[in-house]
């Protein structure tokens, strides 16, 4: 088994036994456990940190940011257009209502990956549909849009094309000015030839 899904399964199996000391609600779509333990093994509920800024740049109004943290980090920095719902509320009935409306993304992020896969873990066992993983959390956004590095020359267009994508996000989401010339192009050094001075001028 692949070692980056140990711990989202120990999670999960945590998540389990907690389940089973909630009220005794129930959740008319709550997945079953082996069904589960296959979407976890797969990495179609990430959805990277480019694809999130290019969405909430368009306003696209199918994708709504939840913010798994604390409040106390959420009120610190979170992403634009976010709401908090913390990894503890997110069985509380309200939330589920929220989290259970159709024809909506809803990407969860934390820091990292960890507590916004518990998130997920927990809310696919609950039966919601929809939920994303922003791919590597915050930290990822950071280093996507405001760490990025600028390519060499010889990479491809396409990794050429990305930084150049990044630079308009930060100026999207921060107002600075970005230099959006393609980081390919070199620039032409006039070279004069020097001329020799004549006797008149000096020199020996």
């Amino acid at each position: 088994m692949n070692k980056n899904y140990i711990i989202p399964i120990i999670v999960l199996i945590g998540l389990s036994l907690a389940l089973l000391l909630l009220p005794e609600k129930k959740f008319n779509k709550e997945m079953a456990p082996e069904e589960l333990l296959m979407q976890i093994n797969s990495t179609s509920r990430f959805i990277t940190p480019d694809i999130v800024a290019d969405r909430i740049i368009k306003k696209d109004p199918a994708m709504i940011l939840v913010d798994v943290r604390s409040p106390e980090e959420y009120i610190k920095y979170s992403l634009p257009g976010s709401m908090n719902i913390p990894l503890s509320s997110l069985a509380d009935s309200t939330t589920l209502d929220i989290l259970g409306q159709e024809g909506i993304d809803w990407v969860l992020f934390s820091n990292d990956n960890i507590l916004a896969d518990q998130a997920w873990i927990l809310g696919k066992r609950l039966g919601l549909g929809n939920l994303f993983v922003m791919q590597g959390g915050i930290n990822q956004w950071f280093d996507n849009f405001f760490m990025t590095q600028v390519p060499a020359q010889t990479q491809s267009e396409s990794d050429l094309e990305l930084y150049q994508f990044r630079l308009g996000v930060r100026q999207f989401f921060t107002g600075g000015e970005v230099n959006t010339a393609p980081v390919n192009q070199t620039e032409t050094i006039q070279v004069q030839p020097k001329t020799k001075k004549s006797a008149a001028e000096g020199g020996c």
